[in-house]
């Protein structure tokens, strides 16, 4: 029941997760990362513009001259044009992404603990060689070939800075990922920006499809002379579809 690429939108064009740089209180790096970072998927303009920024970090003067006529980089104006008159106060700019945006960045980062812990768990149960590997957005996650019975109700907590652990096995795990990440779980805070923050719950490891059901198999109108095959399944709210074809198609 891993988080799938769609929720590390934010890592596009980096490897490095902003969320980590603000409970560390690093603003500039994480507005530097935000600002300059691309993709393939943005539009040339924007390519562009976020190529110019990181070459011309911090003169704000000259980064304003390239956006403040355009109508579409609405926020990269509103940023740099506050940067332009307070040229180190990365706090403020900051706050100036969009409020969706910004909860995007901590739940990307909270989701990734969460795999990596539910993939730790794994090795812990399941011998190496029953278990797989398949690359998504943020590495890799792990996959079982076969699901031993104890693993199949279990739930992990998505962890912030106060949540107590009470499961010794899970804590540990959690220690060792934090550990890794070289953060301690009083950390998981952004001190100076409110209305953004980590939220603990449980989540199941394990997703089951319900009523999996092979409809067919056809010609492939995308892609000449292969077959499709459609597959019909309901899942529970917050679980990812493209988890389980990527199961499936392994």
């Amino acid at each position: 029941n891993y988080f799938d690429s769609q929720r590390f939108g934010s890592l596009i064009g980096t490897k490095e997760f902003i969320a980590k740089k603000l409970i560390k209180d690093k603003y500039e790096e994480a507005l530097m990362i935000h600002l300059t970072s691309t993709s393939r998927h943005f539009n040339k303009e924007k390519r562009n513009a976020r190529r110019f920024f990181k070459e011309n970090w911090k003169d704000w003067d000259k980064c304003y001259e390239l956006v403040k006529n355009t109508r579409r980089l609405t926020e990269e104006k509103r940023i740099i044009g506050y940067l332009k008159n307070n040229p180190n106060d990365f706090v403020t700019a900051f706050k100036l992404i969009d409020q969706t945006v910004k909860e995007m960045f901590i739940s990307a980062y909270q989701s990734y603990i969460w795999n990596e812990c539910l993939k730790r768990l794994l090795k812990n149960k399941i011998s190496n060689d029953k278990l797989f590997e398949i690359e998504y957005q943020a590495g890799k996650l792990i996959f079982y070939e076969e699901l031993p019975e104890e693993l199949r109700n279990i739930k992990l907590p998505m962890i912030d800075s106060r949540l107590e652990i009470k499961d010794q096995e899970i804590k540990n795990i959690i220690d060792e990922v934090l550990k890794e990440e070289g953060i301690k779980q009083e950390e998981l805070k952004v001190k100076k920006i409110k209305n953004i923050f980590f939220k603990a719950r449980d989540r199941s490891i394990i997703v089951f499809p319900e009523d999996l059901d092979l409809v067919g198999i056809n010609n492939d109108e995308l892609n000449k002379n292969k077959k499709k095959i459609t597959i019909l399944f309901s899942l529970d709210k917050g679980s990812y579809a493209t988890l389980i074809i990527k199961r499936l198609t392994y």
